[in-house]
């Protein structure tokens, strides 16, 4: 996926783990394909703010699971966490 319009920021069990994540004060670390890396360096030097761009498009409930069933129980559990939706978003 292009480094700035990362996939697994759609996906609501990955976004789960990241609040998980965030609530436990687990360090992250991001890794792109290498592919995507010379992007990324171009898109910091044009515009340094895009990579924040695209960490702050993240909407929660906009985010798919393969399963309906999952998505509300992830949506609600996300919901319980310090900060919920609003605070992944």
């Amino acid at each position: 996926a292009p480094w700035d319009r990362p996939v697994a920021l759609t996906r609501a069990w990955c976004l789960y783990e990241l609040c998980v994540a965030m609530t436990l004060g687990v360090t992250l670390e991001i890794t792109i394909p290498a592919s995507e890396r010379a992007a990324l360096r171009r898109g910091i030097r044009k515009r340094m703010s895009a990579v924040m761009d695209a960490l702050v498009a993240v909407e929660v409930r906009k985010a798919k699971a393969t399963n309906p069933v999952d998505s509300a129980g992830i949506f609600q559990a996300i919901a319980g966490l310090e900060g919920g939706a609003a605070g992944m978003n």
